[in-house]
């Protein structure tokens, strides 16, 4: 079931939901986030995507576009104690490559960023590679 709610927006664009709600989603300070924005439709929505305490990495690939790629991804990721909270991935109109966004939390292994970008770069159907920490 849906529940609705009227919440004003505060001064620069701060949202703040009612307490009883933010319990009620899991919401409590230091939890991240995921901002959906539909532009064409004036839309956005929220999905929690991890709680305090977490360490977490954005990573932003462009991938070849054929099957058992984003197996092997997750296979390199898993391999290394890295948890994945959140991808998605979509075909690009040109040389039949896709685009892929993974959230990653890496606080339970041990490889380093700089190590882990250089391993998943080097994978042959890796062709543009971007690994940023989230604060």
């Amino acid at each position: 079931m849906r529940a609705y709610d009227l919440i004003k927006i505060k001064n620069k664009g701060i949202i703040e939901l009612p307490e009883d709600i933010a319990l009620e989603l899991g919401i409590v300070e230091g939890a991240y986030l995921l901002a959906e924005i539909d532009e064409r439709t004036k839309e956005i929505s929220f999905e929690r995507i991890a709680l305090p305490g977490k360490d977490l990495v954005e990573i932003e690939a462009v991938l070849e576009d054929k099957p058992g790629v984003l197996a092997k991804i997750a296979s390199e990721l898993g391999k290394r104690n890295i948890n994945i909270l959140f991808n998605e991935s979509d075909e690009l109109e040109y040389g039949n490559l896709s685009a892929l966004v993974v959230i990653v939390d890496i606080s339970k292994s041990k490889i380093p960023l700089e190590k882990l970008e250089k391993h998943l770069s080097a994978m042959e159907f890796v062709k543009e590679l971007e690994v940023r920490k989230i604060d």
